[in-house]
C-alpha cells in the first residue's frame, strides 16, 4: 500500500512540472478584412489583419471561433514590420494559434491570416449566404473591436454585410464595397447577383428598414412588413429609440438557419415565410422575436461561458414578444398564449430530451417556453413599472457592451431589495417535469 502511494505521490509531482498550456484572453483593437469572391473557382479569399491588445500574461496560445472549413495559406505574427511564423490547429469550432516564444509579452501585437474558403462547403451556384461569422472568419464574440471590410465582387454580384456601408462602386467588371462596424457581434456575409432580390424600403419612427425578399407572394410579404411595423414601434417604446439608423431583413433561400438576428441585420430562411399565420393572432412567429432581439442579445449579452446565457437571450427576448403581443391584442391575449404553449409543452416537450433545466445553458427548446413563463413571475413579483425599467435599463446602460449574469443579477437586485424573487427565479431554471407556475 504504501509502495502505491509514494508511486502516485511522485506522479503527481512529474505532472505538476509539465507546463500545461496558457491560453490567452485576447481583446482585438481593430480587424481589417479584405475579401474577394472568385466565381471561377468558388472561392473566397480572405486576407485578415488583426490588431491585438497587449497579452496580459505569458501566453503559449491565443484561440479564436474560427470553423475549420478554411484553407489557410498564411498565419503569422507582425511586430514592428517584421514577421514571425507559427503553427496553429482546429478544434471543433476554434482556432488554436501557437504564440512565438519572443512574442509572449510583447505590448504591441498583430495576427495576420490569408485563407481561402471553398464555396460549395456553405452556399449554393447562386448565392453565398454565410450567416454565422465563425464559417468564414477568426473572431471573438465576448470582446468588442472596430471592424473595416473590403469586399471585391465579379460583375453583376453584389455584397452586403453588417455594419455601416462607408462606400460602393460597381463598373463594367466588379464591385467594391466597404463597411465599418464599431462592434464584434458577429459579421455576416452575403454575396448575391445584382438582381436576386426585390428591395421595400420603409421609414419606421424615422429609421430606414430595408427588406430583402426572394418572395414573391405580395400577400405573405405585406404581412411580414405590417408585423415588423408593429412590433419594432412597439420595442422602440419599450426599451427606448433604436440606437442605429437602418435595419436590413434578409430571406434565403440557402441558409444553414432558421433565423437569426445580428446588429443591423436579419436573416430568415424562407420556408419561414410561410408560417406567416400565429394560429391565436394571425400574426407570424419569427419575425417579433427576431425584432426583439435587436434589442436584447444583439447589443449586449455574451452568448459564450455566461451562466443561464440561453435563458436571458432566448428566454427573455420570447418573454418581450409576449408582451409585443399583451399590447398588440389585449390583456387576455397574453393568458392565452401561455395555455397554448402549456399545451405543447405537455404534449412535445414533457419527457422528451429537451425537458431539460434551463440552467444546463442549452439552447433546447424547453428555453422558449419555460423561459417566458419564469420572466413573466418576476414581471408579477416587481411589478410592471419596475420590470419596464429594468428592460429600459439593460438596453441603455449596457447597450455594445458584454456583459454577464452577475450584471444581470445585479440590475434586477434593484426592484428585489430581500433578494426572494431572483433565488426563486434560478430555482425554477433548475427545474424539470412540469411547469414552473400554473395559470
Amino acid at each position: 500500500m504504501k509502495t502505491k502511494l509514494l508511486i502516485l505521490f511522485f506522479s503527481l509531482i512529474i505532472l505538476s512540472c509539465n507546463k500545461a498550456p496558457q491560453f490567452s484572453k485576447i481583446n482585438i483593437v481593430s480587424y481589417d478584412m479584405k475579401v474577394k469572391y472568385d466565381t471561377i473557382s468558388r472561392n473566397l479569399y480572405v486576407n485578415s489583419s488583426i490588431l491585438l491588445e497587449p497579452l496580459k500574461q505569458n501566453n503559449d496560445k491565443i484561440s479564436l471561433l474560427f470553423l475549420s472549413l478554411a484553407k489557410i495559406n498564411k498565419i503569422c505574427f507582425m511586430n514592428k514590420n517584421a514577421q514571425f511564423n507559427t503553427s496553429y490547429k482546429f478544434d471543433k469550432d476554434t482556432i488554436f494559434i501557437d504564440v512565438p516564444e519572443q512574442l509572449q509579452n510583447n505590448k504591441k501585437l498583430s495576427l495576420y491570416l490569408e485563407y481561402k474558403l471553398s464555396l460549395d462547403l456553405i452556399s449554393d451556384k447562386e448565392l453565398l449566404a454565410v450567416a454565422r461569422s465563425g464559417k468564414w472568419c477568426p473572431l471573438q464574440y465576448d470582446n468588442f473591436s472596430k471592424w473595416k471590410i473590403e469586399i471585391e465582387t465579379p460583375q453583376n454580384y453584389i455584397a452586403y454585410s453588417s455594419g455601416d456601408l462607408i462606400y460602393s462602386s460597381i463598373d463594367n467588371n466588379h464591385g467594391y464595397f466597404i463597411w465599418e462596424n464599431d462592434y464584434n457581434l458577429g459579421v455576416p456575409l452575403i454575396i448575391t447577383p445584382k438582381n436576386h432580390y426585390s428591395i421595400i424600403k420603409k421609414i419606421i419612427d424615422n429609421k430606414e428598414i430595408n427588406f430583402y425578399f426572394v418572395n414573391k407572394n405580395s400577400i405573405i410579404v405585406n404581412k411580414i412588413i405590417r408585423e415588423l411595423y408593429n412590433s419594432f414601434h412597439f420595442y422602440n417604446k419599450l426599451f427606448g429609440d433604436y440606437k442605429h439608423k437602418q435595419l436590413s431583413i434578409f430571406e434565403l433561400d440557402d441558409s444553414g438557419t432558421d433565423a437569426m438576428s445580428i446588429e443591423t441585420f436579419i436573416v430568415v430562411h424562407d420556408s419561414l415565410f410561410l408560417h406567416t399565420n400565429d394560429p391565436l393572432f394571425g400574426g407570424n412567429l419569427w419575425i417579433s422575436h427576431e425584432i426583439a432581439h435587436q434589442w436584447i442579445g444583439s447589443g449586449y449579452t455574451n452568448t459564450f461561458n455566461t451562466k443561464l446565457s440561453w435563458f436571458i437571450e432566448e428566454g427573455l427576448t420570447e418573454y418581450v414578444r409576449y408582451m409585443f403581443i399583451e399590447d398588440n391584442y389585449g390583456k387576455d391575449s397574453l393568458n392565452a398564449v401561455f395555455k397554448q404553449y402549456k399545451n405543447e409543452f405537455e404534449t412535445q416537450i414533457l419527457n422528451t430530451n429537451d425537458d431539460i433545466p434551463i440552467s444546463s445553458n442549452s439552447s433546447s427548446r424547453v428555453i422558449y417556453i419555460k423561459g417566458p413563463i419564469i420572466f413573466h413571475y418576476v414581471r408579477q413579483q416587481i411589478g410592471d413599472d419596475n420590470w419596464k425599467n429594468f428592460l429600459r435599463t439593460l438596453y441603455n446602460n449596457y447597450y455594445g457592451k458584454v456583459i454577464d449574469y452577475e450584471i444581470f443579477k445585479s440590475e434586477l437586485s434593484k426592484y428585489d431589495p430581500t433578494g426572494k424573487v431572483i433565488k426563486r427565479m434560478e430555482e425554477l431554471t433548475e427545474m424539470k417535469g412540469i411547469l414552473p407556475i400554473q395559470f
